[in-house]
């Protein structure tokens, strides 16, 4: 109904002089609500934001993070040093200090419940940022439980105020960016069908410790047996090496590693992989089954080797 959309879109934008007035009173604002609201947001702060430069944020994108939030905010190379707790205004102090270069920074967020910016470690750095005078902090959430996936203590306590802002526009957008993000919609060179590693962790955070470990181990051995690009699935032609590890010796490190007790055990948690898309199962040159995981060697290169990944 274009007259019902468009006059939603004339009711927000009458919004636009209190809600600078709120920013310009110290708060920090979240909307809320069905329907895209990026061109709305953006709209807002070239309009009515222009004491100050405005750096947005596309959290609803499979590649953002909040490194590549702070890389920019402290004129870093986009290797940042790995964050410790708890994360320290003092690591931007030209945005903090007296003699801060930038008097007045809006940080516009598109997402702020997306699936690089909701973890514990992104949100205490966020809120951080939100807490610091000269920057105000704009940021929509979209996620039906966004109130459950957000730590809710820290927003009641960092001047936010919420805003209805529903607007029924398509998330044509945000949509395209998440398609990267559906289980099934990668497909490798050779055919199979491949998960891609932030889908990987939703689904292993769901499973037990001895289920992970299994994952870690079976990822090692993909990781070891692999003769090709760590970017993809594809084996370079005339390479008869198996990429993955056999069902017998998978069993028997697991087993000696403690990792399951009985054959029963194992083939419970090899059936969890597969009813997630984890595990592929193929049949070797000798007539074994050969398991392996459908994740590039880069990705189960980070899983397996990143402290508290898996």
């Amino acid at each position: 109904h274009p007259q019902e959309r468009q006059f939603l879109a004339d009711y927000l934008k009458d919004q636009y002089p209190q809600w600078l007035f709120e920013v310009n009173a110290g708060f920090n604002l979240c909307f809320y609500g069905y329907g895209s609201k990026k061109e709305l947001l953006e709209d807002f702060v070239q309009e009515m934001c222009l004491d100050g430069p405005t750096v947005v944020v596309y959290g609803y994108a499979a590649s953002a993070s909040i490194k590549e939030v702070l890389a920019g905010l402290m004129d870093l190379p986009r290797k940042v040093p790995k964050m410790t707790r708890p994360w320290k205004i003092s690591r931007i102090s030209h945005l903090t200090g007296r003699s801060r270069r930038i008097p007045r920074l809006y940080l516009l967020v598109h997402n702020l419940d997306g699936p690089g910016l909701s973890s514990p470690q992104a949100q205490e750095a966020l809120l951080t940022l939100a807490s610091i005078p000269n920057i105000s902090l704009l940021a929509s959430v979209d996620h039906i439980n966004a109130g459950l996936l957000l730590n809710p203590g820290p927003f009641s306590t960092s001047s936010f105020l919420f805003h209805d802002s529903t607007t029924f526009v398509p998330y044509i957008t945000e949509q395209s960016a998440h398609a990267s993000l559906i289980l099934r919609l990668t497909t490798a060179g050779n055919g199979a069908t491949m998960v891609n590693k932030h889908s990987a962790q939703l689904v292993l955070a769901s499973l037990t410790d001895n289920a992970r470990d299994l994952f870690r181990m079976l990822g090692q051995a993909c990781i070891d047996s692999a003769p090709f690009s760590s970017n993809t699935l594809k084996r370079p032609e005339g390479t008869s090496v198996e990429r993955g590890i056999t069902y017998e010796e998978l069993f028997s490190r697991c087993r000696a590693a403690f990792i399951v007790n009985s054959e029963a055990t194992f083939k419970s948690i090899l059936g969890e992989f597969r009813d997630h898309d984890l595990l592929t199962e193929t049949r070797g040159s000798d007539g074994s089954d050969v398991l392996s995981i459908p994740l590039t060697t880069m990705d189960l290169e980070e899983l397996c080797g990143l402290e508290g990944a898996v």
